[in-house]
């Protein structure tokens, strides 16, 4: 699994669930580029497919070519880029330029993820999570020509708890989830795969 720093403000166990499901979708699509982007707080479903605005009024949602969505910098805690051997089977960290970058909204509308790595996940998760019931977490993939991007909300009850998924049915991302914390077992302080909430 690839490592994620633990900030003194994430929840560990919603840190294990975020590292799960990118470990799980890295496995499942074998990348040749990762990135791992935490921000700064709660972001809502509205980001998934979000681009920019245009004339700075109208905001624009991409359809099937997506492009990095335009959080500003000052929200991002941190960025890690990683880069596979040529079978996919390892990762190394990797020295990238930040995907969040000052610029004019409309600039945003032709930043395709696909111009930054045509093979590559995309994972951004929120922090301060050890302070707030809320946690999301929002994943993009390019990989042989295509693109895939979902949106996932959780909630602390007893537990982080699936609230709301778009782009991906509940069924499926249950499913990642429990493979990701299947995945886990094996790692010391491991948290129980969250149920859906209801």
């Amino acid at each position: 699994m690839l490592p994620i720093a633990h900030f003194q403000d994430d929840d560990e166990r919603f840190l294990a669930l975020v590292s799960g499901i990118a470990s799980t979708t890295i496995q499942d699509l074998r990348p040749t580029d990762v990135f791992i982007t935490r921000i700064d707080h709660w972001f809502d479903h509205k980001w998934l497919g979000f681009s920019g605005k245009m004339l700075g009024a109208f905001g624009v949602h991409k359809g099937k070519r997506l492009t990095i969505p335009p959080f500003m910098p000052r929200r991002v805690a941190s960025q890690h880029a990683y880069t596979s051997d040529a079978s996919a089977t390892a990762y190394h960290v990797a020295s990238a330029p930040p995907l969040h970058r000052h610029q004019q909204s409309r600039d945003n509308l032709t930043r395709f993820i696909d111009r930054v790595s045509p093979s590559a996940v995309f994972v951004w998760f929120s922090g301060g999570t050890a302070n707030t019931d809320h946690g999301s977490v929002m994943v993009y993939s390019s990989h042989i020509e295509s693109q895939n991007g979902w949106y996932a909300s959780f909630r602390r009850v007893d537990d982080w708890r699936l609230h709301k998924a778009q782009g991906l049915s509940t069924t499926e991302l249950m499913n990642l989830i429990e493979r990701g914390a299947n995945a886990h077992t094996c790692q010391p302080g491991n948290a129980q795969s969250p149920r859906q909430a209801t």
